[in-house]
């Protein structure tokens, strides 16, 4: 794959889930295509769009029809156009995936909650890079008019290095195949840039990555120009952008962020990821800024002590922070050098070991396996030079205790009974908590939570057998609270009726499911062919019986006759 190739990789993610955001270091997604995009209702106009027609004046009559696209391209406020010899003009070919598309009108089926692109067209992505002819005309330029394969959108890129200016639209594939398109008239941008002079001792370097502190109002393929952009003018810049390799800078030698998008900012992140420094622009200006390296290097020592809430040392806890690693002591003390001295950082807690049982109590003081903690370098207490020290009180969990476990009547052996804790996550629903203790009590079971929100418990005895437990407000201050659960209404008993070829199929091992992810529950025919079900309020539950599974629609009078086809089960 080129770096071309890999950044519209990297960028077509970030867009496809989430819109555009100001990191550019998204995972990359399976290589695009340039195949012809499944047939689809046109997509709407971008909403910057400049849309204001070529005069058909201007355009040759004999490529005035067809797929063509073209452009007029303003001067700049001085009147001045770019010299004709030293612009390049290119028209990117955006389509979006199957895949992608499947997935968005899924989306939109689904009501379009969750956050999501503002527009089809986010989804799109350059798969191809034509070049455009230039042509001079009285007071503009003309670009075009360049035959187009059928696609999405097209992305007009026009770059004029020696003016250091950009022409940059999004025009969208109308309704009709075979009419000309325009990305009308249009007004350069400037280059915005930085020029760094790094300062320290001769020979000083700093490896750093770079992150777009972005403007609003970008469309993703207008990134998309940007970074292509980046890529033919100054790839170690694009390559330092997206995180494929660090851009080293050294002390005295002056290095030039250009071209640069107009954004409001550019982030540098040390090598390591533990140090970054954010640099204002201005738009259409290069802006000259000093650096002392020494603040990309600059680094301290924390010693640091874990405790639980109360006051409890802990012992074995592995540490990571800034790519140190370490293990606390008997007393809960560590020690990380090498910890990025300006900026706050993420502490990791791995909980390998658990703690003196000093209490019967099964509930006292369990801690999650991992933690995340924040450290601050400004709030930690000074000891000497390039030294800090800190403490933390570890959230132990809380407990929300079902105090009714269910009876095991109608109970499938094996792996059940399952329980599952369940949390609110608002538009998302009921969402399970993929890992938290489950400990028996006195009282009850009772299942661990470390974040404050609203729980219950789910409980199946079988595929067919689900109850949930009243929901409870659980904070880190909550200790226990309990839970029962709910009376389950719906809940009726069936008997299946299993023939075949006109004779019952006695004493048959079969597979009972319920297409709810749960595990099947293997069970058998009496003498008679008959089943007996746990109580369920499903109305469809699915029998394997000898690799052919059948979808069976219960009788709401709770008896139903199944027959079974293929050959005999015997």
């Amino acid at each position: 794959m080129t770096s071309r190739q890999l950044l519209l990789a990297l960028l077509l993610v970030g867009v496809a889930s989430i819109g555009w955001v100001a990191w550019l270091t998204t995972p990359a997604t399976p290589p695009i295509t340039a195949a012809a995009p499944p047939v689809r209702a046109p997509l709407p106009s971008p909403t910057n769009d400049t849309a204001a027609a070529i005069p058909t004046d201007l355009l040759p009559v004999e490529v005035a029809i067809g797929r063509q696209l073209s452009a007029i391209l303003l001067p700049d406020g001085t009147g001045q156009l770019p010299a004709i010899e030293q612009t390049r003009a290119e028209i990117g070919i955006a389509r979006i995936s199957a895949e992608d598309w499947a997935e968005y009108q899924a989306w939109l089926a689904s009501g379009a909650s969750h956050g999501g692109p503002a527009t089809a067209l986010a989804l799109a992505s350059v798969v191809e890079w034509l070049a455009a002819p230039l042509q001079p005309a009285p007071g503009h330029l003309l670009v075009g008019p360049l035959a187009v394969p059928p696609a999405d959108a097209y992305l007009l890129l026009v770059d004029a290095p020696a003016s250091q200016q950009i022409y940059l639209s999004v025009v969208s594939a109308p309704a009709d195949s075979a009419a000309p398109l325009s990305a009308g008239r249009l007004q350069p941008s400037a280059y915005t840039g930085l020029r760094l002079q790094p300062q320290g001792p001769a020979g000083q370097v700093a490896d750093v990555y770079l992150r777009r502190v972005a403007a609003e109002g970008e469309s993703a393929l207008e990134t998309q120009g940007w970074l292509h952009l980046l890529n033919q003018r100054a790839p170690a810049l694009a390559a330092a952008l997206v995180g494929d390799s660090p851009l080293r800078l050294v002390a005295g030698e002056t290095q030039e962020l250009l071209p640069w998008p107009a954004d409001t900012g550019v982030e540098l992140r040390s090598s390591a990821g533990d140090t970054s420094l954010e640099l204002p622009l201005q738009a259409e200006r290069i802006t000259s800024a000093s650096l002392d390296l020494a603040q990309l290097t600059a680094t301290l020592t924390l010693e640091g002590q874990l405790l639980t809430r109360n006051g409890e040392p802990v012992s074995a806890a592995i540490s990571t922070l800034g790519g140190q690693r370490t293990m606390s002591d008997a007393e809960g003390r560590f020690q990380l050098p090498g910890i990025a001295a300006t900026t706050a950082s993420t502490l990791f807690i791995d909980r390998l070991a658990p703690l003196a049982e000093s209490t019967p109590d099964p509930l006292a003081e369990v801690l999650p396996q991992q933690l995340h903690l924040e450290f601050d370098p400004a709030l930690a207490e000074p000891v000497t030079a390039g030294v800090v020290r800190q403490q933390w009180r570890l959230p132990g969990y809380v407990w929300l205790v079902l105090t009714d476990p269910p009876a095991t009547e109608g109970q499938a052996e094996g792996e059940y009974p399952l329980f599952q804790l369940q949390r609110w996550e608002g538009d998302a629903g009921w969402q399970t908590v993929a890992t938290t203790p489950f400990r028996s009590t006195p009282e009850g079971l009772a299942a661990g939570v470390n974040a404050a929100g609203r729980y219950l418990l789910e409980v199946a005895t079988s595929p067919l057998s689900q109850r949930w437990s009243a929901p409870a407000e659980l904070s880190l201050d909550s200790g226990t609270v309990t839970t029962q659960l709910l009376a389950n209404t719906t809940a009726l008993r069936h008997q299946l009726e299993l023939h075949q070829g006109g004779r019952v199929l006695a004493d048959m091992p079969l597979e009972v499911l319920a297409g709810n992810g749960l595990p099947p529950v293997e069970l058998r025919t009496d003498s008679s062919g008959r089943l007996q079900l746990p109580p369920t309020g499903l109305e469809t539950i699915y029998l394997q019986i000898r690799g052919e599974e059948r979808q069976i629609a219960l009788d709401p009078s709770g008896v139903t006759r199944v027959e079974m086809g293929g050959e005999a089960l015997r």
